[in-house]
């Protein structure tokens, strides 16, 4: 979600922490989102929007649905980026 400033959220940590509860692509080439979209954790458009890169809005219950699934907190799947120039 950008800022004024430049600064975003960036998902990272989620994509990897996924990956390590089992939610990834049998190819090792990222996250299946079948498998999500199966186990009730991500709609469609919440997937596109982590899939773009630009640290768009994920709602937070969508981020509470998540960190119930995998057993964790907020901070361990998102991260503020702070704007370079600060």
């Amino acid at each position: 979600m950008a800022s004024g400033g430049g600064a975003m959220i960036v998902y990272d940590k989620l994509i990897a922490r996924l990956i390590a509860a089992g939610y990834g692509k049998k190819d090792g080439s990222g996250v299946s989102f079948h498998q999500l979209k199966r186990d009730g954790i991500l709609s469609q458009s919440s997937w596109a929007r982590l899939q773009s890169g630009k640290g768009d809005y994920i709602n937070l219950r969508t981020i509470d649905r998540i960190c119930a699934r995998l057993g964790c907190q907020p901070g361990d799947l998102l991260e503020w980026v702070p704007d370079k120039k600060l």
